[in-house]
């Protein structure tokens, strides 16, 4: 069995973490977490109304037909905020898992294996768990069983 490689152009470099560095992310973090549910829960309940909208029998009467291109202006608006929000979020090399439950990865290190410190928005303690990036999706680490995270000194990155 061959194993491929990927080319250059297709390799991806990304920020690895520390704990401490991860902590002191966490108000920006929590912020651009906030936008993207906020900017999702718009777009979702401005979907809902043009879809209701578009669902009435008979023909629209003029005040329906703007309410419906109000509604689709609202939607792509929001969207345009998510994407702008997402994108803050991949400058920092963190991924937003679940925006509407507050879920995020944040990369590290960890006995020379990729891991993902879990954000959750709505914990009392945010960064209470981690995962390897091969564990299941199901599997959490307490915080606490971090073996070797890489000094915050070197920068490092992985590519």
């Amino acid at each position: 069995m061959k194993c491929h490689r990927r080319s250059d152009k297709e390799q991806q470099t990304i920020q690895l973490w520390t704990l401490e560095k991860a902590g002191a992310l966490l108000p920006y973090l929590t912020s651009i977490i906030d936008s993207m549910r906020e900017a999702r829960l718009e777009g979702q309940a401005h979907a809902t109304r043009v879809a209701k909208l578009e669902a009435r029998h008979g023909r629209p009467k003029r005040d329906e037909i703007l309410q419906i291109a109000d509604e689709k202006t609202k939607v792509e608006e929001a969207g345009k905020r998510f994407q702008k929000a997402q994108e803050e979020l991949q400058q920092l090399d963190v991924y937003c898992i679940h925006p509407v439950q507050g879920l995020a990865f944040i990369p590290f290190m960890n006995e020379g294996q990729l891991a993902w410190f879990i954000f959750d928005r709505f914990a009392p303690d945010p960064l209470r768990f981690w995962r390897y990036h091969l564990d299941r999706v199901d599997i959490k680490h307490p915080i606490h069983f971090i073996q070797r995270v890489a000094p915050a000194d070197e920068g490092p990155r992985l590519a």
